[in-house]
């Protein structure tokens, strides 16, 4: 399976959301939100969130009152309404993390567990902002971390984005690496990467140091703070650690 029938999918939720109980939460953000009066159905409200011609505010102020419209997240009609809302997001997630499980299945499975844990722990404020980016952050965010701790068990490092390496001097903290030319395919990368480990130039440890950071975007402090390190010297370590990396990839023949 290469991921799930989308259009099915997309039936199935708005077929869902078209019950008396889908119709009456769609009744209650007409009433509670301005702009959604002339809305008529899901789909029309969904077409609305995605428009360039609807404004951020709106957007927020739609996603925070249902929010507070129901109960947690796994109360199957609020969590039907945000996966239909947020489907085209979490489409673009699934294609951007399809690598890092061999069962697109099971990775589909593991977002939409992460994306309903973001939900639940969403917190529609007066102030909420930028909700839509925030959540499917938190997702992104929630999704590495799950599948972190299945890389560390089985020792196994995923696929490394030849163009991220590429780039490496942009997050290397004021290292020039710009005459770095890492063009290889992703397996040739993370050959390149165990091979600089073998040699010693890197230490194992730093491994996903590097992932979690360069490539897939973590920031230093919460990577420092999971692993009990303060951050000043985990911040260093980055620095060391991409700096050997790159002096071994231009030593190389």
């Amino acid at each position: 399976m290469e991921g799930p029938n989308w259009a099915e999918l997309e039936r199935a939720l708005e077929a869902s959301l078209g019950s008396d109980a889908g119709s009456d939460l769609l009744r209650l953000l007409q009433g509670r939100v301005s702009g959604v009066t002339d809305i008529d159905s899901w789909n029309e409200l969904a077409q609305s969130m995605l428009s360039k011609r609807s404004s951020g505010s709106w957007k927020d102020g739609v996603l925070c009152r249902l929010g507070r419209a129901a109960g947690p997240a796994a109360d199957d009609l609020r969590a039907s309404a945000f996966l239909f809302l947020f489907l085209p997001g979490l489409r673009a997630l699934f294609s951007r993390a399809r690598s890092w499980d061999s069962d697109a299945e099971d990775l589909w499975e593991e977002i939409v567990v992460a994306f309903l844990e973001a939900v639940d722990g969403f917190r529609a404020g007066a102030r909420a902002e930028r909700v839509a980016q925030k959540l499917l952050g938190d997702t992104l965010n929630r999704l590495y971390r799950r599948y972190l701790r299945r890389w560390r068990e089985q020792r196994w490092v995923p696929g490394i984005d030849p163009v991220v390496l590429d780039k490496i001097e942009s997050v290397s903290g004021g290292i020039d690496e710009a005459g770095i030319e890492l063009r290889e395919t992703w397996e040739s990368q993370i050959r390149a990467l165990r091979a600089a480990v073998e040699a010693g130039a890197v230490r194992k440890r730093d491994v996903f140091l590097i992932i979690a950071t360069a490539l897939y975007g973590e920031p230093v402090a919460a990577f420092a703070q999971r692993a009990g390190v303060a951050y000043a010297t985990m911040k260093k370590r980055r620095q060391r650690a991409l700096a050997a990396f790159a002096t071994w990839v231009r030593s190389r023949p």
